[in-house]
């Protein structure tokens, strides 16, 4: 089962692809442009009109959003236009630019839209930083429902990195029951380059693990969590779960041996696949928005997928409220504990 898009993320994604769409109905794809790169459009909305246009369509996604096809760096076409949805943070901006500025031709144009909300306004100072000072003349194209689209042209002999691997950032992390571990990462990462409070606070209270154990990171990221089950229990069975491409190539270095499952939520793993133990520090966004889809579904079908007597361990926000949803899906719930806003609870199935 994936986790859909819900409430303000689906809306604000929605609006967003209908200004873009209704930017190509209006103006066309530009002269010389029909070789189109159309970068993580999770719902399809902006390929769709790219192709209604006549473009002849690549798509590059990071996330495996609702089942669709993913990949860490696209694939190695030249294009005579992208089109990037504005990612959440700057670094991932960085990163994504400089593998969509890799595939995109000299004189290419490259379009990036967002959200007045989302940052979209400063995105040419970003852009600027991104490219070493050589693309500082950026356009608007258009300003609709709160959403621009901006223009900038790639110029000739653009210094990039062009590799993912140009981006691999090796980070010190204490982890709680076990000490200093090498950690990679990447941009774009949740807490990347540092161990987030509500991982920490998890892995201060993380009950043993028996040997031979079955193990779930689910919404592993650079995979942390299970890096010190791994240390503490070395016999235990290692399973990471991810939307995130690169995501797993980060979790393929930091835990080798584990399997690595890509997917959205449960959809990344094989149905009829049990565990006893699952561990997650689940999102409470998606984007730029708040979304729970990911909470509730981990939550909702976690019973279904623990061996008899197998726990769910989670942390999340106290203000998400998870208590009651927990005593409905579980026969015994515990609050293992309670600091600085967060909460972590273990729910051992019947």
């Amino acid at each position: 089962m994936a986790s859909r898009r819900t409430g303000a993320a689906a809306e604000r994604e929605q609006r967003v692809a209908e200004v873009v769409a209704g930017w190509l109905d209006r103006q066309g794809l530009p002269p010389g442009g029909d070789r189109v790169l159309v970068v993580d459009d999770e719902d399809g909305g902006v390929e769709r009109a790219v192709a209604g246009a006549g473009g002849k369509l690549r798509a590059w996604r990071r996330r495996a959003w609702e089942g669709r096809a993913a990949r860490p760096w696209p694939a190695e076409d030249e294009v005579d236009l992208a089109l990037v949805r504005l990612p959440r943070g700057w670094m991932d901006l960085a990163m994504q630019l400089d593998a969509t500025l890799s595939r995109l031709r000299p004189g290419g144009r490259l379009w990036l839209y967002g959200g007045n909300d989302e940052g979209i306004k400063s995105a040419p100072r970003h852009l600027a930083e991104a490219t070493g000072g050589a693309m500082t003349e950026v356009e608007t194209l258009w300003i609709k429902q709160r959403t621009r689209i901006l223009e900038a042209l790639r110029p000739e002999g653009l210094s990039l990195r062009g590799a993912l691997e140009a981006w691999r950032e090796e980070v010190a992390l204490d982890l709680p029951g076990v000490g200093p571990r090498t950690v990679v990462s990447y941009p774009g990462l949740f807490a990347h380059g540092r161990l987030d409070e509500a991982s920490a606070l998890l892995l201060s209270v993380l009950p043993p693990v028996p040997p031979g154990a079955r193990v779930l990171d689910f919404g592993c990221g650079a995979g942390a969590l299970a890096m010190a089950v791994a240390a503490r229990q070395p016999v235990a069975k290692l399973f990471l779960c991810d939307v995130d491409t690169v995501a797993l190539v980060a979790a393929r270095q930091n835990v080798p041996g584990a399997q690595l499952l890509l997917g959205d939520g449960w959809g990344a793993v094989e149905l009829g696949a049990r565990f006893d133990l699952v561990l997650s520090n689940p999102p409470l966004h998606r984007g730029h928005a708040e979304d729970r889809g990911t909470l509730d579904a981990l939550v909702q079908q976690a019973p279904l997928r623990l061996v008899a007597g197998g726990r769910l361990v989670l942390v999340t926000w106290k203000v998400a409220g998870i208590s009651a949803m927990l005593g409905e899906r579980f026969d015994k719930v515990d609050l293992l504990a309670d600091a600085g806003g967060h909460q972590v609870w273990q729910a051992t199935a019947r």
